[in-house]
């Protein structure tokens, strides 16, 4: 069964075909927040191409995940970025010290920043990394951008603000082909995940429902890019994951018509706990279906 979903009928506000009206309020931010993603990119890309050749430090934080220079360069750069961008507004990074709740609570809007998402990736050469940025308000995320300095694209869509692919050259309209009950189905899982036994059974339960499945493994937020695109159309997360991992993608992912829900079916809240890591989730894109009916009706049966 799908571990853990409710079977209520009340599971929350979201459904498949949720989409925002876009409007014109944060067009404004795009290039700013290109060009600072540039800078900071490539500090990314010349620290990248030094690990090549000789492997960076790397510390370990009390959660033990990595942290090297070039964390800390890019959330530097970030910072004072958005600091011009937004004066005044509040900014929680996962480089920097998390303000204890009981102020944090008080934010009704704040960027939330993962400088470098994919931090082992980017240490093993498998170059699956980017910048997630996230404006969050009232606890949702309402504008996503998430940067891959391999390759200088920028993906940026919210609530008031179309999704977009944005690289030197261009700007291009994401319109997702939505996903099918009687065509493949795609999905994303993590590279450093792929034997989690929970994703093998949620893959195992999903195949019944589709005349056939596909996998890619790929790393960090780049995951929601992939269905942002139509390049896949869901992902499930069991593991340990905080605010600043799905912040960005879910603003893009409810910009094309999906979103990313708990277990109970609940679209992610944000900075509503001292803690800041996710519970487990599912990230979805459009389908011409109703996700959740497809997720309840596997669990109902057995």
């Amino acid at each position: 069964m799908f571990t853990g979903f409710s079977t209520s009928p009340n599971h929350g506000s979201w459904r498949s075909g949720f989409r925002p009206e876009f409007g014109a309020g944060m067009h404004s931010l795009t290039l700013p927040l290109y060009q600072l993603c540039q800078v900071a990119g490539e500090q990314l890309r010349a620290l990248y191409a030094e690990n090549l050749r000789r492997p960076l430090r790397v510390d370990f934080k009390q959660d033990r995940s990595p942290v090297t220079e070039a964390d800390l360069r890019s959330n530097r750069i970030l910072r004072q970025g958005l600091e011009r961008i937004s004066p005044g507004l509040q900014i929680l990074s996962e480089e920097t010290n998390i303000p204890d709740f009981d102020h944090r609570s008080q934010w009704s809007r704040y960027w939330l920043v993962d400088p470098l998402d994919g931090t082992r990736e980017f240490l093993d050469g498998s170059g699956q990394f980017c910048i997630s940025i996230a404006l969050v308000d009232s606890c949702q995320p309402v504008l996503g951008v998430i940067y891959l300095p391999l390759t200088g694209e920028m993906y940026i869509g919210g609530v008031d603000h179309p999704p977009l692919l944005y690289t030197r050259r261009e700007q291009r309209l994401l319109v997702p082909r939505a996903a099918g009950a009687n065509a493949p189905v795609k999905v994303l899982t993590s590279s450093r995940g792929a034997e989690d036994p929970r994703v093998g059974q949620f893959k195992t339960e999903l195949g019944r429902h589709f005349p056939w499945m596909l996998e890619e493994l790929r790393g960090s937020a780049w995951k929601f890019c992939r269905i942002v695109e139509g390049a896949g159309h869901i992902y499930p997360r069991f593991g340990a994951t905080s605010e600043w991992d799905t912040a960005a993608g879910q603003a893009l992912l409810e910009a094309v018509g999906g979103t990313i829900i708990d277990m109970t079916g609940r679209r992610l809240a944000y900075n509503l706990r001292p803690q800041l890591q996710n519970p487990p989730f599912i990230a979805l894109g459009p389908a011409s279906f109703d996700w959740w009916s497809v997720l309840q009706e596997q669990r109902l049966k057995k």
